[in-house]
């Protein structure tokens, strides 16, 4: 499991509200060669409810891919620019989630036939616009996103998530290595990372028993119980 920390400045924001949004993608099916996934997609509706249903993201901010291509994921994030953007106007500190599980190398993600690469990605999240954005990307040589020019490797976080935020820039996790694969399991269903980030998200992070779950929270409890199963 690898993290990137980019483009952090700390910055006094003024007294405003969260606003939270999330795009989230599975796709079990790869690139001609790769062996059909059995819990992408399931993992991928998984984290979707734990954010809608304890992480604050609405309904009406949360796009959802499920086994589609390229084409619909580049229309989803170019669709979130303006609710991004309105929100902001309004005062609104601003937050993006995105999750993606599902078949990868190290230059893509795979949408079925189609492929984004890790580049394009994090172009994609610059762009949405939002003051933080979170991804949580579970897929064979996913750490190879955190080599993009500008990411610095770390231990852990260096801030954490609450209603005031005090930075702004890219948090990105992911469950293997650039040269590493990701695991799925018959006995869990669905892949070790995302079943213990779900877990973690849940409740089981909170190691100070606060009631809140922070990133970095959430960053240790995933890479110990992924590293200890796998």
């Amino acid at each position: 499991m690898s993290v990137l920390l980019a483009a952090f400045l700390s910055i006094g924001l003024v007294h405003a509200e969260v606003q939270r949004f999330a795009v989230v993608v599975g796709n079990n099916e790869g690139a001609v060669g790769n062996a059909r996934l059995y819990f992408a997609e399931q993992d991928a509706k998984k984290v979707q409810g734990v954010l809608t249903e304890l992480g604050g993201v609405s309904l009406m901010n949360t796009r959802s891919l499920y086994g589609k291509g390229r084409g619909d994921l580049l229309k989803v994030m170019a669709d979130l620019q303006g609710p991004i953007a309105s929100a902001r106007q309004n005062g609104n500190e601003t937050v993006l989630y995105f999750f993606y599980s599902g078949h990868a190398d190290d230059e893509h993600l795979q949408l079925g036939r189609s492929e984004v690469s890790w580049t394009e990605l994090g172009t994609l999240l610059e762009k949405s616009g939002a003051d933080v954005r979170v991804a949580f990307v579970d897929a064979c040589q996913s750490g190879t996103m955190t080599r993009r020019k500008g990411g610095t490797r770390a231990p852990g976080f260096v801030f954490e998530l609450q209603e005031r935020l005090d930075a702004r820039g890219s948090v990105i996790i992911t469950s293997s290595g650039g040269d590493e694969a990701s695991q799925e399991s018959d006995e869990i269903g669905g892949s070790y990372f995302t079943h213990f980030l779900a877990s973690g998200l849940s409740g089981n992070a909170d190691d100070d028993g606060d009631g809140r779950v922070t990133l970095s929270e959430t960053y240790r409890y995933v890479y110990h119980e992924t590293v200890y199963r796998t």
